[in-house]
């Protein structure tokens, strides 16, 4: 079945419905009437047979580009437009959608530096300023450079932007302590068992953000840990990190 068709094609306008018809009978009831408040309804061919593609696999992205032939921030984009056309975008989505990134291709990084930092930088002009990463538990999180190329960000950082440095902070302290250490978790009190300084998230708590002991904050290590994996410097395990190497 076709479409109807929204808006005139003289000028723009929305059209109106003025009859409705029976296919049974032909009776014919006359008047103005909106269009069905279907928010699908104004969902082009294509965004109609994404969303389909989408349900089929049953929302997971990884089987959804698959499908597409595309990369994840591509099919993230047309997702996006299709939750825009149905009035589900929040804010957050938006402005994540929205976001200035830095200009890879003018982007100057140093191209013979060993530092993780810089790899992980080199790692991303590649990629356009965005990438995406996986981390230990499947979940697939969105990285990119911000504009003042200093700084980079992550949609599950809750609008927070972090130094590449913090990178150079946890791969100096793996090589420092055998190449292999616990993650720990930065919610427990700092120098508690589960966050003590010889942990991934109590190193970041204590030396990138500064934070005493007994103190706490939020902990970023395991998007740190997924990037370090990504950019081939570390392997992401079950509760620890290695490095490569």
């Amino acid at each position: 079945m076709r479409k109807p068709v929204q808006h005139c094609p003289s000028c723009g306008d929305r059209l109106k419905i003025s009859a409705l018809a029976c296919p049974s009978c032909g009776i014919e009831v006359r008047g103005q009437f909106d269009f069905e408040t279907n928010p699908y309804s104004a969902l082009s061919d294509q965004q109609n047979d994404f969303l389909l593609l989408f349900l089929k696999c049953r929302g997971n992205m990884k089987q959804l580009q698959e499908e597409l032939q595309l990369s994840y921030p591509a099919a993230k984009k047309q997702l996006n437009e299709v939750l825009d056309v149905l009035g589900l975008s929040t804010d957050t989505q938006v402005k994540a959608k929205d976001r200035d990134i830095i200009d890879a291709a003018s982007w100057e990084v140093d191209e013979s530096s060993m530092k993780a930092s810089d790899i992980i930088k080199r790692k991303l002009k590649e990629c356009g300023g965005r990438a995406v990463v996986t981390s230990y538990s499947g979940k697939e999180y969105e990285v990119w450079a911000e504009t003042d190329g200093n700084t980079f960000g992550c949609d599950a950082l809750h609008g927070i932007s972090h130094s590449f440095e913090i990178f150079d902070v946890v791969v100096d302290f793996l090589r420092n302590n055998g190449g292999k250490a616990k993650k720990g978790t930065g919610r427990a009190p700092l120098g508690s068992e589960k966050c003590g300084l010889d942990t991934i998230s109590g190193v970041i708590l204590h030396e990138y953000f500064g934070v005493a002991l007994g103190g706490s904050g939020f902990d970023p290590s395991f998007v740190v840990a997924a990037i370090l994996e990504w950019a081939g410097i570390a392997i992401n395990g079950r509760g620890w990190l290695l490095l490569r190497g």
